[in-house]
């Protein structure tokens, strides 16, 4: 396996123009409202906030900043969701995030759409919560159909309306998206390749977007993962697949480059993408700063790192190097019979870590062990 074939195999794979890979969205805020901003906030329209629904001084000072007030329709509005049992806290932190909630029409779809979706199986409680944590359901100009459907589809997969709510606050892309047309073709690709329903669902949750791109690119990202050597039976080759779909050439390219100077071999560097594919997406900095704490400690070399690939995940500054320190003056005292393993110094809890290298050795490390309780968030436990 040579350098050249690693990177001839995404020869024509390039992110450049990231956003051709996903499927085409209508005009749609995705992360956040885009309001018409007023220079000054309606001194009127902020003492109603304040006096008819409690809003607090700044909150309702930036919410008639962002809109041209219109009394009624926002009665009729915060109205609407109280009734729904949404809190007056909630409300108000509702609105400062997406002011423009109060200039939705109530009568002519909102109202429909909430009923929907609560016969969709959400209890009270949990329709309260996607409400407040995705408020952007309540403006989207999309068809009150195509919102419940998408929802719906999101419910069949993830098996629970907790989740779906969970996957929206992560990224509400999926209320207007062609889901037909992106996230059920590679899932079932997906499937094809006989990844579980359960990792599917994990990897959804934790990478949402990545399910979003067109199915031919996905297709594409596959094959390219199947060259590189990383088996479909294999519990990483979904990791793989995302990780390749993440970088263009170039930085794959870089990446690459910078572990040969780090003194890894090209088997090297495709053994350890065939076991932690992730490691492949993690800053150049990071891999650089890990590989040399690893590397300079002279307790490891580049084979060890190749076989626990997962060790540079960790990072450098708030995992690994606090706890090489109070390794090294424990060793250099005498103080451990033996030297612990970089994966035990890694993998453990900070609580584990603390119980068997820091407390035992509280008078002999001093500060050190006093700087690293506190760091770990352990320091008043022990009354520092």
């Amino acid at each position: 396996m040579t350098l050249h074939f690693l990177r001839r195999t995404l020869t024509s794979f390039s992110l450049k123009h990231e956003s051709s890979n996903f499927i085409n969205l209508p005009n749609f805020p995705f992360f956040s409202t885009q309001v018409t901003q007023i220079e000054k906030p309606n001194c009127e329209f902020t003492n109603y906030l304040i006096t008819h629904h409690n809003f607090s001084q700044k909150n309702a000072s930036k919410t008639a900043t962002c809109l041209t007030p219109d009394y009624k329709n926002s009665d009729l509005v915060l109205g609407f969701l109280k009734s729904k049992g949404i809190s007056g806290t909630q409300l108000e932190e509702l609105v400062v995030r997406h002011p423009r909630v109060l200039a939705v029409d109530i009568n002519k779809s909102v109202g429909v759409k909430v009923s929907r979706i609560k016969d969709l199986g959400f209890s009270d409680d949990e329709l309260v919560d996607l409400l407040c944590s995705v408020p952007i359901i309540l403006t989207l100009s999309r068809s009150v159909e195509r919102v419940v459907l998408a929802i719906s589809v999101l419910q069949s997969i993830l098996g629970s309306n907790c989740d779906v709510i969970k996957l929206l606050k992560l990224c509400n892309w999926f209320l207007n998206n062609d889901l037909d047309k992106s996230l059920l073709p590679n899932i079932q690709l997906m499937e094809k390749c006989g990844i579980s329903k359960l990792q599917i669902r994990q990897t959804l949750l934790s990478f949402p977007r990545f399910f979003l791109v067109q199915p031919d690119f996905m297709k594409d990202c596959m094959r390219r993962v199947d060259s590189l050597g990383l088996g479909r039976n294999s519990k990483m080759y979904i990791h793989g697949v995302r990780a390749v779909s993440s970088m263009t050439l170039e930085k794959w390219a870089s990446k690459v480059k910078l572990f040969e100077t780090l003194g890894f071999r090209e088997d090297d560097i495709l053994s350890m993408f065939q076991r932690t594919p992730q490691v492949l997406t993690i800053s150049e900095r990071k891999i650089l700063e890990v590989s040399k704490l690893f590397l300079s400690s002279g307790s490891v070399d580049v084979s060890y790192l190749v076989q626990h690939s997962e060790l540079l995940i960790y990072s450098a500054a708030f995992r690994i190097k606090p706890r090489l320190d109070i390794i090294n003056v424990l060793l250099s005292k005498n103080l451990l019979h033996k030297e612990p393993r970089p994966t035990t110094l890694c993998k453990i809890s900070d609580k584990k870590f603390i119980e068997k290298f820091v407390l035992p050795y509280a008078s002999e490390i001093g500060d050190i062990g006093k700087k690293f309780l506190v760091s770990t968030g352990f320091g008043s436990s022990f009354g520092i």
